[in-house]
């Protein structure tokens, strides 16, 4: 984010080859071909957006039968059951768009490079979490 742009980190620099550094690189430039940051960020705005607008509707509906005014202390743990609710609700669809952009950086990455040097520099970074 911002002008600076990192992908490369030491401990990469460290326990990978060249090949290997090369794979994770071109993986993480298809995010940056494909606009993956600036599509994230829109797509979970939207969904805090939505999260806030039900929870809106929910409080104003619920006021007049549940609640005597907004500064109810109840609202509060109205608002965390709405907001835990509709997350879970939201997380498939958010990760099912995290997994679609995985893949699209990953079909960037293997028209670089060849598919085993990805394989490779991915189980070792799995292994390294």
């Amino acid at each position: 984010m911002g002008n600076t742009r990192r992908i490369i980190w030491p401990t990469l620099l460290q326990n990978y080859g060249n090949d290997e550094i090369e794979a994770v690189l071109a993986h993480e430039l298809g995010h940056h071909v494909h606009s993956h940051m600036i599509k994230t960020i829109v797509v979970e705005a939207w969904c805090v957006h939505r999260i806030l607008a039900a929870a809106k509707f929910w409080t104003r509906h619920l006021r007049r039968h549940m609640f005597l005014q907004l500064t109810d202390v109840a609202i509060c743990r109205f608002l965390v059951l709405v907001f835990s609710a509709l997350s879970l609700l939201l997380a498939p669809a958010l990760n099912a768009y995290s997994r679609f952009a995985e893949r699209q950086a990953d079909v960037y990455c293997w028209k670089s490079v060849p598919t085993l040097l990805l394989h490779c520099a991915m189980e070792k970074l799995g292994k390294q979490t």
